[in-house]
């Protein structure tokens, strides 16, 4: 990824557009010398997007995993966003506070 959750992040909003599913391939495209053959889980939480692929210039790897939900449960974590990430996307702060009236209609 690009660091900091971004592609968790820009996931997550495609996801909660309804633009991607179940179906959807997950790629990532990384140097051969940070493929390893296994990884500690403490590294991941349950937001981490799930690869199906990994791509480097000299190999592409089949991931094998169980077979995902038609439902994606990549959601935007609202509260772990802070408010420069919000100003640095404007999209994502417009949302934000669309969010914010349809809940507070609701009351």
């Amino acid at each position: 990824g690009k660091g900091e959750g971004f592609a968790d992040l820009e996931i997550a909003l495609l996801n909660e557009l309804n633009l991607i599913d179940g179906h959807t391939i997950f790629i990532a495209t990384v140097h051969d010398c940070q493929v390893h053959e296994s990884l500690d889980a403490a590294l991941f939480d349950a937001n981490d997007v799930v690869l199906d692929y990994i791509v480097t210039p000299t190999q592409i790897i089949k991931l094998n995993h169980a077979h995902r939900d038609h439902k994606l449960q990549y959601k935007i974590q609202w509260s772990k966003l802070s408010q420069n990430r919000m100003n640095e996307m404007p999209f994502l702060k417009k949302m934000h506070q669309q969010k914010k009236m349809i809940v507070k209609n609701k009351f």
